[in-house]
């Protein structure tokens, strides 16, 4: 379902429940990283990893120090490593992304608000514009 722009022509778009998104829209959706404070120990666990065609490239060690910095911080509560850049989803196999330890409640809960969403998108994006390079794997 095209979406007219000012000019003149259409603007591609696909409508996911409710809601009417363009590639823009989904590929900003896929980012996850909403505006908010970060705390120290997100910047102390932070490293680039390189993802896999079936693995996320977060080591169990990578989990098992983050784990310990962010405990080393008084902090209690269960943390995940968790992609930042971009949605899991979204990344190529071989693809380099930057992670972090983020506190689980935030990690899931961006994942169930955006990606969940980002990902439903993208599949249909990719069944209605087969040309278009794929947007999720």
């Amino acid at each position: 379902m095209p979406e007219p722009m000012v000019g003149g022509g259409v603007r591609p778009v696909i409508r996911v429940g409710t809601q009417v998104l363009s590639k823009a829209d989904i590929i900003k959706l896929s980012t996850k990283e909403a505006s908010r404070q970060l705390n120290l120990y997100e910047f102390a666990t932070q490293t680039t990893v390189k993802t896999t065609k079936t693995g996320r490239g977060i080591s169990n060690a990578m989990r098992r120090n983050g784990r310990q910095i962010v405990r080393s911080w008084d902090e209690t509560r269960p943390v995940d490593m968790s992609h930042v850049d971009k949605a899991f989803a979204f990344l190529a196999p071989g693809e380099r992304a930057i992670v972090r330890a983020t506190l689980r409640t935030y990690n899931r809960s961006q994942g169930a608000r955006y990606t969940k969403v980002a990902v439903r998108a993208a599949k249909i994006w990719n069944k209605r514009y087969p040309n278009d390079p794929i947007l999720v794997r």
